[in-house]
């Protein structure tokens, strides 16, 4: 349960991330790597003209609108189960609980 909350949890955030980061500034973030090879002003046009793309297409918005509810919904279920399974291992309604149990009453019906 932990690595599927971890992972609700940084999915949702990298995804609220992506759309609050305001176009402009998603555009200043290239990597300036693309100068060292041979097309480096291509390749630094293709990151620049791809890098912010939520930005601009209301399908890609929705979508990942869309995804962070998943997430978040994900998250909130996680939680609430992970609840539960610790309520339920302190009833002693776990499986080692029970096969304990069961160890110790056919144990008994052996003492009689």
């Amino acid at each position: 349960l932990v690595y599927a909350s971890v992972a609700c949890g940084w999915s949702a955030v990298s995804l609220l991330g992506a759309m609050l980061t305001p176009p402009d500034m998603a555009s200043r973030m290239t990597v300036d790597f693309a100068e060292s090879t041979s097309s480096g002003s291509h390749l630094k046009d293709m990151l620049v003209s791809y890098f912010g793309v939520l930005h601009r297409c209301v399908w890609a918005q929705f979508l990942a609108v869309v995804c962070l509810v998943a997430c978040l919904f994900l998250l909130l279920f996680i939680a609430i189960m992970g609840c539960d399974q610790a309520e339920g291992l302190s009833r002693g309604y776990g499986v080692i609980d029970k096969k304990m149990l069961a160890q110790v009453s056919a144990q008994a019906d052996r003492d009689d």
